[in-house]
């Protein structure tokens, strides 16, 4: 933007409530302009889980996104780099793909329901992407966690 880039399209930047008590927020959103995004809309990302703790890139996208996905982890700079990890898509490809097939490519699962991107992907078959970062240790348990449980970085954080 600073370059004087504008996008093609308008990008709407939606921050959702109520997804643990049924995906009402967007839902419900969605139901007032259902007409305006099906006839605009050209994909939805869901960003709702962004960091669940460290640096592991878990994703789930219709198969039309994938290109886009790979190539948006290659120009994302890894945290962390090292000699052989240098963006998202180095990290991504270790943790989820057969390294030893030259062709590998990282792993998309499937997007299922159970997030904002619901209403999006399966009521108006939009394209919908959803992508989170994770680790192999157990995630915070925030619907039952007191202050005596939650790990210290967490509340420095917060």
């Amino acid at each position: 933007m600073k370059t004087g880039w504008k996008p093609r399209r308008t990008i709407i930047f939606c921050s959702w409530d109520g997804e643990e008590y049924g995906i009402i927020g967007s839902i419900e959103w969605l139901d007032e302009v259902k007409v305006l995004v099906g006839e605009r809309a050209v994909a939805y990302l869901n960003c709702d889980s962004g960091v669940v703790f460290n640096q592991v890139p878990r994703t789930g996208a219709s198969p039309l996104l994938f290109r886009l996905m790979y190539d948006t982890a290659k120009l994302i700079d890894h945290p962390f780099p090292t000699s052989s990890v240098k963006t998202m898509y180095d990290e991504w490809l270790i943790r989820s793909a057969n390294i030893s097939d030259p062709n590998a490519k990282p792993r998309i699962g499937d997007l299922g329901s159970g997030s904002d991107h619901t209403g999006f992907y399966i009521d108006m078959e939009l394209p919908a992407w959803i992508w989170f970062i994770t680790t192999t240790r157990k995630r915070l348990k925030y619907r039952r966690t007191t202050l005596s449980t939650t790990p210290p970085m967490t509340l420095s954080i917060t």
